[in-house]
């Protein structure tokens, strides 16, 4: 069991050369595992940040958590395939599947969003602080993302950014757009 979860620990100390060892062994366990406990991280982030509105009704946590959890692994199916789509087009020759086990491992570091959300909320009355620990994890886990397209895709640094990035910057203006183009239909000049 240590062999399968040894990535959890070697993606904190060494991640390059894990993405490099996974590359290889097309094992995904332990990115279901990393993914499925910050799934639940999630869940306990909302949960504490929301105590008071749950509290009383239960059933609206149970909906909310599944519409949210939905979002999120269509989500990374989503980014999986226009990651993937992009490092094609750039020149890589990687696979989607192992990709997705890449953002998934990559994930490791929103572990704590959940337990930040309650310390600094509820322990330290610190609430201000979390925008900045939760910046800071995002960081760490687009970091992770990178080097594993760099790996994966055997880019140099630069193009593991661009084909993380180019889509991203292309998609969130796509939905620029849309989101005007929606206040215009329902707000004529």
């Amino acid at each position: 069991m240590t062999h399968v979860l040894a990535p959890i620990t070697s993606i904190i100390t060494q991640p390059a050369q894990t993405f490099r060892r996974m590359t290889l062994s097309h094992s995904g366990f332990a990115a279901m595992i990393v993914f499925s406990v910050f799934l639940l991280s999630v869940l306990g982030h909302v949960w504490c940040d929301q105590t008071d509105v749950y509290s009383g009704n239960p059933k609206l946590f149970f909906v909310e958590s599944l519409y949210l959890l939905l979002t999120i692994i269509a989500g990374i199916l989503l980014l999986t395939a226009v990651i993937h789509l992009s490092a094609d087009f750039l020149g890589g020759g990687g696979r989607g599947r192992t990709l997705l086990f890449f953002l998934m491992l990559s994930s490791l570091p929103l572990w704590l969003t959940g337990p930040a959300a309650c310390l600094l909320k509820i322990v330290f009355s610190l609430s201000g602080l979390y925008p900045i620990v939760m910046g800071l994890l995002a960081l760490w886990s687009l970091y992770l993302v990178v080097i594993a397209i760099r790996e994966l895709y055997r880019f140099t640094v630069w193009r593991a950014a661009s084909a993380l990035f180019i889509p991203l910057i292309f998609l969130s203006g796509l939905g620029g757009m849309i989101i005007l183009a929606g206040h215009f239909m329902i707000n004529p000049m």
